[in-house]
């Protein structure tokens, strides 16, 4: 059996989840960036389950470069040369496998790494439909 959302609790998988980030980014609620003079660029592109992806489509591999694709697209669409970092919302019922959001990161990792930027922080939150 595999494990599952519940079966991990939120501070096992903020724990795993913060080994995508760099050390201590992972913290708290925030995103950290430093401040220079360039114009600051925020996007949000949400994926909805059923939506934009399902499992019978769709890795969760796929899943998180799609995210990433996504938000850079549009930030790049905005005037962006540079970007950061990220910061990713991932609501999940707690049936959801640890498996699934494994690979849902990897997918956002390996975007970044291809297109610059890393994973700045963000949310996790149980619900009945697997947003991010």
């Amino acid at each position: 059996m595999s494990e599952t959302l519940a079966d991990l609790g939120e501070a096992e998988l903020l724990l795993r989840l913060a080994g995508f980030a760099p050390v201590g980014q992972l913290d708290d609620d925030t995103a950290c960036l430093k401040t220079d003079p360039r114009p600051l660029l925020v996007n949000t592109d949400v994926f909805v389950d059923g939506i934009h992806f399902s499992d019978s489509t769709t890795s969760s591999i796929d899943v998180g470069w799609r995210a990433v694709a996504a938000n850079l697209s549009d930030l790049a669409a905005s005037g962006a040369d540079h970007v950061d970092g990220i910061t990713v919302a991932l609501v999940a019922p707690g049936t959801t496998p640890w498996s699934w959001v494994n690979g849902l990161y990897e997918g956002i990792s390996a975007a970044l790494e291809r297109h610059g930027g890393v994973l700045l922080g963000g949310d996790c939150s149980a619900g009945s439909q697997r947003l991010i």
